[in-house]
């Protein structure tokens, strides 16, 4: 997790901004972004990058449990979710986390960008 400090759409978010990276090789879930009690991490765009030489479908993305978005990522290619307005995590200490399907030899790289705020 890094914060960045920056003007996002017109809006001065300093030390809000928060980036997060997870490989996920294996059909366990993986923790992109641990949660933080007293903050809410919404979610501005996400990116899966499939570096296996099969498909990988129903990439997972979750949000405290609750599936947010699942996605199919092309052999050496790369989807990226860019959201209009933030997408609202449900919870605060909530955890965002990913999954793939349990193919051998396979992994796919989330990288995600988020806005740290406070109910």
């Amino acid at each position: 997790m890094r914060d960045i400090n920056t003007t996002f759409k017109g809006y001065e978010v300093k030390g809000l901004l928060v980036t997060a990276y997870v490989q996920v090789t294996t059909g366990s879930p993986a923790v992109l972004l641990a949660g933080e009690t007293g903050y809410f991490h919404d979610l501005v765009e996400v990116s899966f990058a499939n570096n296996s030489t099969a498909v990988l479908t129903n990439v997972t993305l979750k949000d405290d449990g609750t599936t947010v978005r699942v996605v199919d990522v092309p052999v050496d290619d790369t989807v990226q979710i860019v959201e209009p307005l933030p997408f609202p995590q449900g919870a605060t200490g909530g955890a965002w986390t990913v999954d793939i399907d349990d193919i051998t030899g396979t992994s796919v790289d989330v990288s995600a960008l988020f806005i740290r705020r406070k109910p």
